[in-house]
């Protein structure tokens, strides 16, 4: 009896640790897959992280480059904004104190020549050449095509006729 006692405590004991390995195997097996589970989250947080902060690199470099491309533009003129040129040349008139009289407005659709403008000025002399001066300090390259300065016996000041061509336009 002792010893069915004894087999029975060791096979009772051999039962209880094949069901502790058992079990200790299953909380391992699902340990493992947690921890891959966590490990695939930790990885794609990562990732994630690292295409946020690319994205605030690339929308960074963006802003960048639109206040490039804004200030690039200023410098074109296409045919949209020429009415800003003619404002500014009628600006420029005001301060220097002539008066403008714009004329024709040549934009070629074909984009071969450049753009011409024709105007005529009434001033003094020194306001016409101060017209000039702001003329060539305008931010667009400028060129001046033809120009004709008379005296008006009449009033006693100058008048002179005037064409301009636009070199840095963009046909679009």
């Amino acid at each position: 009896m002792k010893n069915k006692k004894f087999i029975a405590t060791i096979i009772l004991t051999v039962f209880v640790n094949i069901l502790a390995i058992s079990v200790w195997f299953y909380f391992f097996l699902a340990l493992k897959k947690h921890n891959e589970a966590i490990w695939e989250i930790r990885r794609d947080t990562l990732v994630n992280d690292k295409k946020s902060d690319n994205n605030k690199i690339l929308k960074n470099l963006i802003s960048g480059i639109a206040n490039e491309r804004q200030k690039i533009d200023s410098v074109f003129l296409s045919q949209e904004n020429i009415i800003k040129l003619v404002r500014e040349l009628e600006a420029n008139a005001d301060r220097a104190g002539v008066e403008i009289d714009l004329g024709n407005i040549n934009i070629n659709e074909d984009g071969k020549k450049n753009p011409r403008i024709q105007f005529s000025l009434k001033g003094k002399f020194n306001q016409l050449f101060h017209y000039f001066v702001l003329l060539e300090n305008m931010p667009y390259i400028v060129s001046i095509d033809k120009a004709h300065f008379e005296k008006d016996l009449s009033s006693g000041g100058w008048r002179g006729s005037f064409e301009i061509s636009l070199n840095n336009f963009i046909n679009q």
